[in-house]
C-alpha cells in the first residue's frame, strides 16, 4: 500500500497495529543519488570503522526519498507468515531555520525513471519528518514560547498574504454575520497553527479549535456563549503541529519503541542515511554511530551477510554463485523455517560492541622479479580471473592483494606460484615491510661501522 502525505494520518492506526502484531519488519530504502564515487567503491582492504570513515561527510546532502516496510505476521493456522507491505514517499521540509536540502544525481534519476519512480508523489505528496536534533529545535522553542515567530521567519510573502487573507475573512464574518461558527479549511499545518495564533490575538473574544470531522480545518467561534464552544488550548495546538511536522519520523518512534527485529540487503548505507536523516548529524566516531543506532534498533540482521555465511553449510552444487538479493531469495526459498536464516547469523557487523575479528583471509605479498617499477593494473589483471581481489602498492617493487574469501586466495597463490614474473607469498607486515628491511639495513651497516672500528684500533695497538 501506497503512503503519501494525503492518507497517512487516516492509515497511521492501521499501520501501527499491523506493526505491533508482527514478528519482524523488512526495510528497503531509495536513495537521491547512487553511491558511485571513488569514496563509495567497497575496498576489501577496508575495515568497517575505515569504510564508514570515508563515506560520513559524503552522505550529509543524500536523502532516503521512498521507505518500504514489510510486516511479517505469523499465522498458527497456516504455520506461515503473512506480509503486510507498506511504501512510503518521503520529502523534505523547511520551517524556522530548518531547511532540509539534499543532492539529485542525473544518474539517479535516470535509474528512478527506469523503475517508474512518481516523482510528484515524492514532491507533492511526499510524508514530511524530523530528525531527533531538529526536533529537539522544535521542543525548545516551544518551551521559550517562541514557536510562532520562529515559524513567522521563514514565510514566504504569499503565505503571510494567506494568513492575513484569513484575518480579514474572520473579521468580515464578525461583523456582517450573525453566525455562530465559521470553517477556515487550512491543509497547510504551520499556517493552520499561525493562523490559529493570528485570530486569537487580533480577535481576543473568538475561540478557535481544529474540527473533528477534519483535521485540515479551523473550526471559529464567535464567542464562549456559543452553544458547544471550545478552545483548544496552546498546548493542544502544539501538540498537533508537532504530530504533523514529524510525520514520518512518527514511524521510526514506533519501530524503536516495539523493537521488532529489522531485516534487509546489505544495510549498512540505509543505517547510515538513516541516522543522517532521523537522528541527527553523522558522528565523527564510527563506535558512536553504532550505538546510536543500537540504541534505537537493538536487532538488525543482513540478508546479504546470511546468504554469505549459508554459502559455508551448503556444498558446492548448492551454493549460490552471488550474494545480490533476487540471487539469494531464490536459494533461501527452500528453507522451511526462516529462523533458521536467523539462526545461523553471526554478527559481521556488531553494533553493540566491538565488530568481531575479520574472517577474511590473510593479505597476500607480491613482488616483482623482473620490473623496477611494478604495474599495479597489471597485477590486477594477473588475479582477476581468480574471484574477488583489490590489489594496492606496496613500495616500488610489491603489492598487497586483498582477496574476499580463502578460496579466492588460494586461487591466487596457486596461479603465481609457478610465474617468473612475481613471487607470492602471505603477507607478513613485519617480515616484509621496508621500515624492517631499513632496520635491517641501518643495523647491518652499525654493526658493520663497530667492527670496523675495532679492528681499527686492534692495527693501530
Amino acid at each position: 500500500m501506497e503512503i503519501t502525505r494525503k492518507n497517512f494520518a487516516e492509515e497511521l492506526e492501521n499501520i501501527t497495529n499491523n506493526l505491533k502484531r508482527s514478528c519482524f519488519i523488512g526495510f528497503d530504502a531509495e536513495f537521491t543519488a547512487l553511491l558511485s564515487g571513488e569514496c563509495f567503491q567497497h575496498r576489501l582492504f577496508d575495515t568497517n570503522e575505515e569504510r564508514y570513515n570515508k563515506i560520513k561527510d559524503e552522505v550529509s546532502n543524500m536523502i532516503i526519498s521512498q521507505v518500504g516496510l514489510t510486516m511479517f505476521q505469523y499465522d498458527r493456522d497456516e504455520d506461515g507468515y503473512n506480509a503486510i507491505g507498506y511504501t512510503f514517499h518521503l520529502c523534505p521540509q523547511v520551517l524556522g531555520d530548518i531547511d532540509q536540502s539534499f543532492i539529485f544525481q542525473a544518474s539517479t534519476l535516470k535509474f528512478l525513471c527506469k523503475h517508474n519512480f512518481n516523482f510528484n508523489k515524492f514532491i507533492y505528496e511526499g510524508i514530511p519528518y524530523l530528525s531527533k536534533v531538529e526536533e529537539d529545535e522544535i521542543l525548545e522553542q516551544i518551551k521559550n514560547n517562541n514557536l510562532a515567530s520562529y515559524l513567522t521567519s521563514a514565510l514566504q510573502i504569499e503565505e503571510e498574504k494567506e494568513i492575513q487573507y484569513y484575518g480579514n475573512k474572520v473579521s468580515e464574518w464578525l461583523h456582517t454575520s450573525e453566525e455562530g461558527t465559521i470553517y477556515i479549511d487550512v491543509h497547510n499545518p504551520i499556517q493552520r497553527y499561525l493562523i490559529h495564533i493570528e485570530l486569537r490575538q487580533r480577535f481576543p473574544h473568538v475561540l478557535t479549535t481544529d474540527s473533528l470531522g477534519n483535521s485540515n480545518k479551523i473550526l471559529v467561534y464567535r464567542d464562549k456563549s456559543i452553544e458547544g464552544a471550545n478552545n483548544a488550548t496552546q498546548e493542544m495546538l502544539e501538540k498537533n503541529l508537532l504530530e504533523k511536522l514529524l510525520g514520518f519520523s512518527n514511524i521510526i518512534k514506533l519501530l524503536v519503541q516495539y523493537k521488532k527485529p529489522i531485516i534487509g540487503h546489505n544495510l549498512f548505507m540505509d543505517l547510515i542515511l538513516l541516522h543522517n536523516q532521523f537522528i541527527g548529524p553523522l558522528p565523527k566516531k564510527y563506535s558512536i554511530f553504532k550505538k546510536n543506532i543500537n540504541n534505537m534498533f537493538p536487532e538488525v540482521f543482513d540478508t546479504k551477510y546470511i546468504s554469505h555465511e549459508m554459502g559455508k553449510k551448503l556444498t558446492l552444487d548448492e551454493v549460490w554463485q552471488s550474494n545480490i538479493l533476487q540471487e539469494s531469495d531464490n536459494h533461501l526459498s527452500i528453507l522451511d523455517d526462516c529462523t533458521l536464516v536467523l539462526n545461523v547469523l553471526i554478527t559481521f557487523q556488531s553494533l553493540d560492541e566491538n565488530d568481531p575479528p575479520t574472517h577474511r583471509p590473510d593479505l597476500l605479498h607480491i613482488k616483482s622479479l623482473k620490473e623496477r617499477i611494478m604495474n599495479i593494473d597489471k597485477v590486477a589483471s594477473a588475479v582477476a580471473g581468480c574471484g574477488a581481489a583489490d590489489v594496492r602498492a606496496l613500495g616500488r617493487r610489491a603489492a598487497l592483494v586483498a582477496a574476499g574469501t580463502h578460496f579466492t586466495a588460494e586461487r591466487i597463490l596457486k596461479k603465481l606460484n609457478d610465474s617468473r614474473d612475481y613471487r607470492v607469498s602471505t603477507y607478513k607486515p613485519y617480515a616484509q615491510s621496508a621500515a624492517r628491511r631499513l632496520a635491517i639495513w641501518s643495523g647491518a651497516l652499525i654493526t658493520g661501522s663497530l667492527l670496523l672500528v675495532l679492528l681499527h684500533k686492534r692495527v693501530k695497538s
